[in-house]
């Protein structure tokens, strides 16, 4: 006896047999009539001899169960291995889950707030193994630069940028990089809005707020070449309206006023080559000053007058006239404006200031400024050198002025005042040269030269 299948269940059983023993389906044909034994009219119920057919599962007439329904073995097994796959994935999963990439899960919380979380992963994983870090290092640079790539080319909003920026920004490894990538992102988006502000400013012909919008497009934004084409249009066209308005107020002889104006100009535009020379011509031409006595004064002007044709800065001053600091000759000196008490200039004074340890230097400036003073007015009226014989038994002639044994004076008698150079040592060197006005009175309270 051989064992074969049922063709209805799967299920093993006797080739002899006429019937499953496990469904009951008929597997030989009846040997008197030829006819399979599952045609209707040939099936009895066994309790009640109804007829039945062989897909019924209980008797029609009496309810008699027929055939038990069961599964087939190979569905069984089927349904078996079914289940174990199922189990396999599922501790798969958990595997997977419980080892999974650290970085990515340290970024994903990051990104989540789920900061207490991505600093345990951090912690335990990441913290510590030097290839993880520098795994974790090269991707937040890379999802950084990526959101900045992204925000470029306008397929995230500014707000978009920031929130995955952020994120980024937290993270223990390579999170000062993503916080440059976010000053990017603010600096681009600043460009953006100073290119719009400019556009509405230049339509308006507010060409100053337009310039110093057009100047402050980054050169990551894709409006830079455009903005930089304007700003040297516009400036062309602020540096001829300074320069007109400058010129108006040179013909009102309002130089202080032009030489503010270009200053404006440079302050807008920075410094250039003609605007600096520009500044340079008004700034002398506010000193312009025909037939002056001294320096840029003449005899006779008052305190303010003389301020303004001063053009150093003055160091202190009262009523009775003021001081500047300046050089004579590549000499160090100090300027003294005297006025009367009539608020009139009558005299300068220059008194040099520099000091010498080897006091033939002086004598040598002093007979310097005398010759100076000879080329521009003549000769010497008069000359007062004085020197005592105890000068003949210094080593030097600097040795004998500086122990007050020589002394030296020159003067010049012109028609509107007299000029005076003196040097000489009592207890402090004393060298100086004097100018005072023989027309104008000086202050009472002081000697004249």
């Amino acid at each position: 006896m051989a064992m074969i299948k049922c063709p209805e269940c799967g299920g093993d059983v006797s080739d002899v047999a006429t019937t499953c023993i496990h469904c009951g389906y008929p597997l030989k044909e009846d040997e008197q009539t030829g006819k399979s034994t599952d045609s209707t009219d040939e099936m009895k119920c066994p309790e009640c001899g109804h007829a039945i057919t062989d897909q019924d599962i209980s008797c029609p007439g009496c309810g008699f169960p027929l055939k038990k329904k069961t599964k087939s073995k190979g569905t069984i097994v089927a349904i078996a291995v079914g289940i174990v796959a199922v189990l396999a994935c599922v501790l798969i999963v958990i595997y997977f889950v419980g080892n999974a990439n650290p970085v990515e899960k340290y970024i994903k919380d990051l990104l989540a707030n789920n900061n207490d979380r991505a600093l345990t992963t951090y912690n335990s994983k990441i913290l510590g193994k030097s290839d993880v870090e520098a795994e974790l290092d090269a991707e937040i640079r890379k999802r950084a630069d990526a959101t900045y790539e992204d925000f470029l080319a306008e397929k995230t909003s500014e707000d978009q940028a920031k929130l995955a920026i952020n994120g980024y920004c937290e993270s223990l490894k390579g999170g000062d990089y993503a916080k440059t990538v976010s000053d990017k992102i603010d600096n681009l988006a600043t460009s953006r809005a100073n290119y719009k502000q400019a556009v509405d400013a230049e339509s308006n012909n507010e060409w100053q707020e337009a310039y110093k919008l057009y100047s402050e497009v980054i050169k990551d934004d894709p409006n830079y070449d455009t903005s930089q084409s304007k700003v040297d249009e516009l400036k062309d066209k602020i540096r001829e309206s300074y320069i007109n308005q400058a010129e108006e107020l040179v013909k009102a002889e309002k130089y202080d006023d032009a030489v503010a104006k270009i200053d404006e100009a440079i302050d807008i535009l920075g410094s250039s080559t003609d605007l600096l020379k520009l500044k340079s011509e008004y700034d002398e031409k506010k000193y312009e000053r025909a037939d002056v006595d001294i320096r840029n004064v003449k005899w006779g002007d008052s305190l303010e007058t003389a301020k303004r044709y001063e053009r150093c800065e003055i160091i202190e001053g009262d009523e009775t006239g003021f001081v500047v600091k300046d050089t004579l000759e590549g000499k160090e000196v100090w300027v003294v404006y005297a006025f009367n008490e009539d608020d009139q200039l009558y005299q300068v004074i220059y008194s040099f200031v520099d000091n010498y340890s080897n006091y033939d230097v002086y004598l040598s400036d002093y007979a310097n400024i005398v010759d100076k003073l000879t080329d521009k007015y003549g000769a010497p009226s008069k000359v007062n050198d004085q020197r005592s014989s105890m000068a003949n038994y210094c080593s030097t002639e600097g040795m004998a002025l500086q122990l007050g044994y020589i002394a030296k004076e020159s003067i010049w008698d012109l028609d509107s005042m007299t000029i005076k150079s003196r040097l000489y040592c009592f207890d402090d060197l004393t060298f100086l040269i004097g100018y005072q006005s023989k027309d104008i009175k000086e202050r009472e309270s002081k000697d004249n030269l």
